[in-house]
């Protein structure tokens, strides 16, 4: 059993929790980096991935862009909290701390495609995404990071 996983823009906790029980959450796509998909349905913009969940994939992407290590990232109730749960967890929604998001817009996407290289070989990927891969997801997140507005947050739909 895999994960599906979508990052979307929403403009609030409130409005991002109501997808929890959306059964294909808030985007259409199969998660496959090949048929990966910036779509729209229910008035947001998705991102669809399966190995890129947003504790400790993520959070290897933020120490790696930021420095800021893993244990602050976890210490931290604002860097990815949870805002709706289902099912003892095999639904989820968490808010992407805006720490990594800041990080994110302020970065050039030159420095942001440069990391592919150093987070593919973290342990997660077992070598499933080479970097020329996860620069695709690089750009396409980075661009929706770029796209937030200030009422708005990147939450991210994670169903087990």
């Amino acid at each position: 059993m895999g994960l599906l996983i979508d990052y979307f823009v929403a403009d609030s906790d409130t409005d991002a929790a109501k997808t929890i029980d959306w059964p294909g959450g808030p985007g259409e796509g199969s998660g496959r980096w090949q048929d990966r998909l910036l779509g729209r349905r229910g008035g947001y913009s998705v991102i669809s991935e399966k190995l890129i969940e947003p504790v400790v994939v993520l959070g290897s992407l933020e120490e790696l862009l930021t420095g800021r290590a893993f244990e602050a990232q976890l210490a931290d109730p604002e860097s990815r909290p949870v805002i709706a749960l289902r099912n003892e967890g095999e639904r989820l929604v968490f808010r992407i701390g805006e720490f990594l998001v800041t990080a994110l817009r302020g970065a050039a996407e030159r420095d942001v495609l440069g990391l592919a290289d150093d987070w593919s070989e973290i342990e997660e990927f077992s070598n499933r995404y080479p970097a020329e891969d996860l620069k695709l997801f690089l750009r396409d997140f980075k661009v929706m990071c770029d796209g937030v507005e200030p009422h708005q947050a990147v939450y991210c739909w994670v169903s087990v």
